[in-house]
This record gives structure tokens, sequence and C-alpha cells, in this order.
């Protein structure tokens, strides 16, 4: 299970995943490089898509498992897009939380390069308000769980968000059974819902109301669809 942006696995736990899916699944949850408590990077090319497969990928492989499903939400379901578009034999299923494999175009520099210039000057407090302004409320415990992140390493992830490779032929051809859940209220919501057509086979399922951290947050809504499609959709 891959977080987002952010994050760290932890988000798992506090949001209900762990306890509604921990019974009858083995659940590995991993802190993406630069979060939680894997290693800090100050660079942006530190968080290059394909180091963050590898780390997923060695992490497989020092549990013995050579093929799984995947959850990930946001940044997460990224890098298991990239994943499947590298190395296609080491996904069974793929479910995303409002994630996309199209990449990053010009247009989103300017964007991406002001979170990295109100990390690095203001440390992770300032996205409390950023978080507020795109999302609205949100539990306590996200605050406190971004305090625990380094606003070093945001700055340099979010640097890093403005060069994304497009890698949806990648994907389309790996013909990887796909689950994309999104949230209704998402700007990105058609962007969202045209993944599950990369999918062999794909569904796309939109969560009325919700915004992109709803998605994630609410895994009444969420668990669910992801039981339905995994116990229903057969291996590759």
């Amino acid at each position: 299970m891959l977080h987002g942006f952010t994050c760290n696995r932890r988000w798992w736990r506090h949001a209900g995943y762990v306890s509604a899916m921990g019974s009858d699944r083995q659940l590995i949850l991993i802190d993406a490089r630069g979060h939680g408590k894997s290693s800090k990077l100050d660079d942006a090319a530190g968080f290059e898509p394909e180091l963050a497969a590898a780390d997923v990928l060695s992490v497989m492989d020092a549990e013995g498992i050579q093929q799984a499903d995947f959850v990930g939400y946001s940044l997460g379901g990224e890098v298991a897009l990239d994943i499947a578009a590298r190395h296609a034999e080491r996904v069974r299923r793929l479910v995303l939380l409002s994630a996309h494999p199209y990449g990053t175009g010009p247009e989103s520099l300017k964007f991406y390069q002001r979170w990295a210039n109100m990390f690095q000057a203001c440390g992770m407090p300032w996205w409390f308000a950023e978080a507020t302004e795109m999302f609205g409320q949100y539990p306590a415990w996200c605050r406190r769980e971004w305090l625990r992140e380094c606003a070093r390493s945001m700055a340099a992830q979010a640097t890093a968000f403005g060069h994304l490779p497009d890698v949806s032929a990648q994907v389309a051809a790996a013909h990887v059974p796909l689950l994309q859940i999104a949230g209704g209220e998402e700007p990105a919501l058609e962007r969202y819902k045209s993944v599950a057509e990369l999918g062999s086979p794909g569904q796309f399922t939109a969560l009325a109301g919700l915004d992109h951290l709803d998605v994630f947050l609410r895994s009444d809504l969420v668990v669910p669809h992801v039981r339905t499609f995994l116990n229903s959709v057969t291996d590759r």
C-alpha cells in the first residue's frame, strides 16, 4: 500500500484501511523515499520515478513476494503505475485512488515550484493552510502526521513533480487489471476516469461529493469497492 505526498505509512492505519482489510490480507505498508521513516532527500533527482519504483520492488524482494496487488493513493498511485509500466510482471492487480500516469507538462512547473519554495521558506506548518484551502477541514491527526515530515524533502519532491514522464502507453501495454476510484468533486475527475481505459479490464468509480483528500480519508466508502474488485477480478 503506497501513500500520497506529505503522508506516510501510518496514514493507512489512521484512516481505517488496516483494520478494514488486514484481517484477511497481508498488507505491506511502505514509507516512500523522503517520507515517514525513510531517508530524507534534498535533491529532486532523488525522487525520480524509477527510483521510487525500485524501492518498492526491493521491499517485495526482501519479503519474498514475486507479484502483488497494489493500492496507491495520489503519489503512491503514480508509483504503482510506474511499476506496472516498467515491471508489469510484478503487478497482479492495481487499485488507484485519484492517480494518473500522464506525467506533468511545462504548465505545471510554476505550480509545483511554488510548493517547493514555500516548503523551503516556511516548513511544514505552511502546508496546513494550503491543505485547508484545497480540501477544507481534515482530521487533527493529519496535522500531527504532517509535522513529522521533513520540509526539505517535501520541497525536493514537489520540484520533481514538475518533470514526471507520461507512462500511459506502457501501462496500457502491461494489460493489468485496474480500478480507479476518485472523488466526484475533483477538478481532474475526467482525467482520472480515463485511466480506467488503460486497464485490462479497467473499472472506474466516482465517489459523489468527495475531494482529493476525502477519497483517501473515507475508507468506509473506498474499501467495499476495493474488496469487490480484488475478489471478482481474476489474476492475470
